[in-house]
């Protein structure tokens, strides 16, 4: 089921280059297919673009032709040395690109090229009210959130641990960001219970079997992960 979002990609492209990031199942990927899908795309998910452009990343310059007006890379984080053809190819052809990704986190870290002010950047979170219009149900919002491949889940709790999981995986043990993945964990449970009520360092740290500073801590790195820039 596709729900048209509020965020309107062909109209900022004709302006500009964007970075387009939000959390991984924001729908990023479907929101291009359902709006963007006569322009031309590469989604480094797919094995086969992934090794082609990681082994000859000119091939971005190659491929793109004088009629290419907007060009989407989808995943970009997955090979940041794509950037610097994408700098170049704004600045030969005039041509405006967006690149998707969970995180401007992991591109930074990286010390790559970030076009310096030649994209702007925008965020796709999940559904909002306007969104679902009809579809929408508070409870249903309340109990499992909004991330469109979770609402609509007939196993929704499921998935829920499922992504989770994932983040805990891909976002936080594979990126070294905190040492004690198994506390993290415990806080992230503990955390989610605490949900619209007034923070209580104190008792969530007792919950969690952490001290107060890592609670503390770890509350920073949900902010600096969901910050608009995702730093």
């Amino acid at each position: 089921m596709y729900v048209k979002r509020q965020l309107d990609l062909l109209k900022i492209l004709r302006k500009k280059s964007y970075f387009l990031f939000g959390p991984r199942q924001t729908g990023k990927t479907s929101l291009i297919q359902h709006t963007l899908n006569e322009y031309r795309y590469y989604n480094l998910l797919q094995t086969d673009v992934y090794l082609k452009l990681s082994r000859e990343p000119q091939r971005l310059r190659q491929e793109i032709t004088d009629d290419d007006k907007i060009v989407i890379i989808d995943e970009i984080q997955k090979l940041p040395i794509l950037l610097d053809e994408v700098h170049n190819l704004i600045e030969e052809k005039g041509i405006h690109f967006l690149l998707t990704g969970s995180s401007a986190r992991k591109l930074r870290n990286k010390g790559v090229n970030l076009l310096g002010g030649r994209a702007r950047t925008r965020r796709l979170r999940p559904f909002i009210l306007k969104e679902l219009n009809g579809d929408f149900q508070l409870l249903k919002a309340l109990d499992t959130g909004l991330i469109p491949s979770i609402y609509f889940s007939n196993a929704p709790f499921e998935d829920l641990e499922a992504y989770a999981g994932n983040y805990l995986r891909e976002e936080i043990a594979a990126e070294a960001i905190v040492r004690n993945v198994p506390a993290f964990s415990r806080f992230l449970t503990v955390a989610g219970l605490c949900n619209g009520k007034m923070i209580n360092y104190t008792n969530i740290a007792s919950d969690a079997q952490v001290p107060r500073s890592t609670v503390q801590e770890y509350f920073q790195i949900l902010r600096l992960q969901n910050s608009i820039f995702s730093i």
